[in-house]
């Protein structure tokens, strides 16, 4: 069995670079035909490793390709790492002084603590001259500092005077000394049982299951452990109130939001599972879908508004207490398409088009300098 895995894992190695190998084109290579808009897929990519079934990998590059109209669109892949982002920099701004239509579709979304990039490249890109001259979709660095990061997030929310929930941020190195009882006092989540932990970085419902659900001091200490064994170069842990909902989403499009779900659960937490992500679980047999209010997404539109930086298109998420209050649990810059995907769901949902989304999306790209 175990010279199978390292068979499987060696062969996912050679195709990843094998891939890599053959998508290296140069920018000649790159120019589009006559008449068409040149978009780069901008893939986030992990050096030595190869590319996992659920990421930005070379399949998921070919089904967003398949999204736009091959008479309208030339389309293009460039993976991404820490160790290329001055040369993909240096190739985008060759690539347009060739061919001006270029737009770039950036995926590149990682949290960067899990080894792939993320705010690192936009960084870069706001300082290269190239970044004065490409639209390049998603927010700018400034934005996706500040929604990447929950607590920081949450004090934005405060200034704005939007509702929030009470939370402590317990660091991950100190889980084996740290007083959580006192902890909790200090943040006002003593008698806030039951209490959620989840991750305070952006990374969808990584670590989320029944488990994240704590009603005592021992259940908690037991996975804040655990989460810390699962993700160990994560800096920070966070503990809030469990929500049990309902749950919302919206995603906007610059200063709109473009369309909303309810989103219902069946199972007993009501909560998203790790499990989804990673295809374990039925989504479409376990999540129901329903309208979402409009005063939902006016809050959402709040939300955005509250941070710092320029954001392009984002989903929302918010998750309600049962008592009528509503909070925001998520903003996440850049949400990815296709299938599993929240943003599929909400498409097919309102019978809307993915194609027509994704080119609104490419054709609205701000330039980010």
């Amino acid at each position: 069995m175990l010279l199978i895995k390292n068979v499987y894992k060696l062969f996912a190695l050679l195709f990843c670079f094998i891939f890599l190998s053959l998508n290296a084109t140069t920018v000649s290579d790159m120019i589009p035909k006559e008449n068409k808009i040149h978009v780069v897929i901008a893939m986030p990519f992990q050096e030595g490793k190869p590319f996992e079934p659920n990421w930005y990998s070379p399949a998921y590059f070919e089904s967003v390709k398949d999204l736009l109209p091959e008479e309208k669109y030339e389309v293009t892949s460039y993976f991404v790492s820490f160790q290329n982002i001055p040369k993909f920099l240096d190739d985008m701004h060759a690539l347009y002084k060739k061919d001006p239509t270029l737009r770039v579709l950036n995926f590149c979304d990682g949290g960067e603590w899990d080894g792939y990039p993320g705010i690192s490249v936009l960084t870069a890109w706001e300082k290269h001259p190239v970044g004065k001259l490409v639209p390049m979709t998603g927010s700018n660095a400034e934005f996706i500092y500040h929604s990447d990061n929950k607590y920081r997030l949450n004090e934005h929310l405060k200034k704005a005077q939007l509702q929030t929930l009470p939370e402590a941020l317990i660091p991950s190195q100190e889980l084996a000394t740290i007083d959580l009882k006192t902890t909790l006092e200090k943040a006002n989540l003593q008698n806030s049982w039951p209490l959620f932990v989840k991750l305070n970085i952006g990374a969808g419902s990584l670590g989320i299951g029944s488990e994240s659900i704590c009603h005592n001091l021992d259940q908690l200490k037991k996975q804040l452990n655990k989460m810390h064994a699962s993700f160990p170069t994560n800096e920070h842990l966070l503990v809030l109130p469990y929500l049990p909902g309902p749950e919302y989403t919206f995603l906007l499009i610059n200063n709109k939001v473009y369309m909303g779900i309810r989103r219902d659960y069946q199972n007993p937490e009501n909560i998203f599972h790790e499990d989804y992500l990673e295809g374990r679980r039925p989504v479409s047999e376990e999540v129901l879908y329903h309208s979402a209010p409009k005063e939902a997404g006016d809050f959402a539109l709040k939300a955005v508004h509250a941070i710092p930086g320029k954001h392009h298109y984002t989903r929302v998420d918010m998750r309600g207490d049962g008592k009528g209050n509503l909070f925001v649990i998520d903003v996440n810059d850049r949400p990815g398409f296709g299938t599993p995907s929240t943003v599929k769901y909400m498409l097919e949902f309102h019978h809307l088009n993915e194609s027509q989304l994704l080119e609104e999306i490419i054709l609205s790209a701000p330039i980010q300098s």
